[in-house]
C-alpha cells in the first residue's frame, strides 16, 4: 500500500519531442500560489536522442528544486506508461 503525504499535489508531465512547450509549463507548475507540489517530468523520448538531450538541458536548471524531479525512461513506449511510471512514485495525496 503507497504512502502518501498529507495535501501534498503530485503533477506528472510526460514529454514526447514537442519539448519547446516544456519549460512554460514547469515554470506554470513551479510558479503556483500553492507551493505543496511535487513534479514529475516524465521524458518518453529515446533515452539517446536529441529531444532527450534538449529536456535535459532545459530542466537542468530544476535539479536543484526538491519539488522537481526528471524520469528518463529507457525507450519510447507511450503517453500512458509514462504517466505511470509517474505514479508509481508519486508521494502526494492528491
Amino acid at each position: 500500500m503507497a504512502v502518501y503525504t498529507k495535501n501534498l499535489v503530485s503533477v506528472v508531465t510526460p514529454t514526447y519531442k514537442r519539448s519547446e512547450k516544456l519549460p512554460r509549463a514547469i515554470e506554470s507548475i513551479l510558479g503556483q500560489t500553492y507551493k505543496n507540489i511535487e513534479l514529475f517530468v516524465v521524458n518518453d523520448n529515446e533515452p539517446e536522442d536529441e529531444f532527450t538531450q534538449y529536456v535535459k538541458d532545459i530542466t537542468a536548471k530544476y535539479n536543484s528544486d526538491p519539488r522537481f524531479h526528471l524520469i528518463i525512461q529507457e525507450k519510447h513506449i507511450n503517453g500512458a506508461v509514462a504517466r505511470n511510471v509517474a505514479i508509481r512514485q508519486a508521494k502526494g495525496e492528491f
